[in-house]
């Protein structure tokens, strides 16, 4: 069903603060993923920003459960 407005479409890229709220870490911590290539940038301009696709696959890339 599509989105009824702008207000609720879904987002297809956050920029680094929007994208650590999303996912619950801090900014710092998905600048280090990026510096590390666990994460990939795109630039809208000067504008870093990170696909909802790209967070996507780094959480399914996460353990499931905390080891031993």
């Amino acid at each position: 069903m599509p989105d009824c407005c702008s207000c609720h479409a879904t987002k297809l890229a956050y920029t680094y603060p929007e994208a650590a709220n999303a996912v619950g870490v801090s900014v710092r911590t998905l600048q280090r993923l990026v510096e590390r290539g666990e994460l990939a940038v795109k630039y809208i301009g000067s504008k870093p920003v990170i696909r909802a696709s790209e967070l996507d696959a780094w959480l399914d890339s996460l353990p499931s459960d905390v080891g031993p």
